[in-house]
């Protein structure tokens, strides 16, 4: 099917009864935070797209898309096309969502999904359902994705309130935390709106921050603290896989140590560098699909009028910047090596979050070594406003019993840089030599 062709298949009859007779309409869902969809309508949406998206073509310019002109296939698709082939065209007749289009009542969110939308559709849907396998989440779990929940024909409805009483942030505030997934290239650390949603985790610290990209066709997770997946018995490294207690709740009085040495082990795979343009991370560079959305993020975040020209430099940017950069500093000192952290200047970005007043770290896992120059490089991460730090340098294992540079000189340097303001600290040193 030529590119001819294909321009007149997305607007004919055909192409539309195929779209109404998949996904008939359900019910209006009057909230749009109420619009989330389960693992199973996004399994049935790419099963659609899977059949079909071989008719279509990529209809967007050469200036917006590397595959502007080409038929699509699964591996190329992304949500621009989803969004120009399925998601506008169905919900036309009826001016709804998508989600009025799979859900006949109200679906909350228990996760808010922040992404790009050139990210590949079938890689999202990897993370997705990676991450409700690692957080135990039960079938009927939602995510909120606003290109499904947004009524596209309407968006002025959604759009023409306080920034913070968007469904954006209401859905946020519904959920457990943010699901961040990441492409290869890290496209979501430049997008503004991307940004700003991982700004609202700054206003409330009960909020979690997951991290989700795919490495050789596999998705791996990030998970903020130990995941519930982590709190299971997991097979003993190098010894006769599927116990009898494999997958079983670990024992309480287990968990405070064996759940943080199951998350080292299931993180070590990730690949760190897709974290580490969030090192760099400046809010005021991103982009939009439209320009008036950056305009009144912008104008938001430094309390100007929305129709004002935003500003090129303000302080709420550089303490938003900050303390986003510092969550991913963190990130890449927890679950890479402290060469790695050293290189990228990991410490530097903590320090200068100083609002993050949490550090945990866990360094149990066998790529860990931990001597002077690693313990003088981690005490000068210590930001001065920390309250909380956990370290754990136990070793789970007896085979990675790999702390013997640990000595007394390395703990009177981490305790001289432990600032005031702890109220709470844990060092776990158990089978360190």
């Amino acid at each position: 099917m030529g590119c001819q062709s294909s321009q007149e298949f997305h607007s004919s009859i055909e192409h539309q009864q195929t779209l109404l007779s998949a996904f008939p309409f359900q019910s209006y869902i009057h909230q749009t935070e109420h619009r989330a969809l389960t693992l199973e309508q996004l399994a049935q949406i790419v099963r659609f797209a899977s059949g079909q998206c071989s008719k279509w073509h990529d209809r967007a310019p050469a200036r917006l898309s590397n595959t502007s002109g080409q038929r699509l296939a699964l591996e190329i698709l992304n949500l621009y096309h989803v969004s120009d082939w399925m998601i506008r065209p169905a919900t036309r007749q009826m001016n709804c969502s998508f989600v009025e289009l799979l859900a006949a009542t109200e679906q909350v969110p228990n996760w808010y999904i922040s992404h790009w939308w050139g990210n590949l559709f079938c890689d999202l849907t990897k993370c997705l359902s990676k991450h409700a396998a690692v957080r135990l989440l039960p079938v009927e779990a939602s995510y909120w994705i606003c290109a499904f929940a947004l009524r596209q024909h309407c968006l002025d409805l959604d759009f023409n309130v306080d920034l913070m009483q968007t469904s954006f942030c209401k859905a946020i505030a519904l959920s457990a935390g943010i699901v961040l997934v990441l492409d290869n290239h890290s496209q979501a650390f430049t997008r503004v709106w991307c940004a700003f949603e991982l700004s609202l985790l700054d206003k409330d610290e009960s909020k979690l921050l997951d991290v989700a990209a795919v490495h050789h066709n596999e998705a791996m997770i990030l998970a903020d603290g130990v995941a519930e997946y982590d709190k299971l018995a997991q097979d003993t490294p190098g010894e006769k896989s599927h116990s009898n207690n494999f997958g079983q709740p670990l024992p309480a009085w287990m968990v405070s140590f064996a759940a943080p040495f199951n998350k080292t082990q299931r993180e070590k795979t990730f690949r760190l560098q897709i974290l580490e343009s969030g090192l760099r991370l400046r809010l005021e560079c991103g982009h939009a699909s439209v320009e008036a959305d950056r305009r009144r993020i912008l104008n938001h975040l430094s309390k100007r009028n929305s129709q004002a020209l935003p500003l090129a430099m303000h302080e709420n940017y550089d303490a938003i910047n900050q303390s986003l950069r510092a969550m991913f500093a963190a990130a890449i000192w927890q679950n890479g090596d402290t060469c790695l952290a050293k290189d990228k200047g990991a410490a530097e970005v903590l320090v200068a979050g100083t609002r993050r007043n949490v550090l945990v770290l866990d360094f149990s896992d066998e790529r860990r070594n931990p001597g002077h120059q690693e313990i003088a490089y981690l005490s000068s991460a210590l930001c001065p406003n920390l309250q909380v730090l956990d370290l754990a340098f136990a070793q789970n294992h007896e085979k990675f019993s790999n702390c013997q540079a640990l000595d007394d000189a390395c703990i009177q340097c981490l305790s001289r840089a432990i600032p005031p303001t702890i109220t709470k600290l844990r060092l776990d040193f158990a089978r360190c030599r």
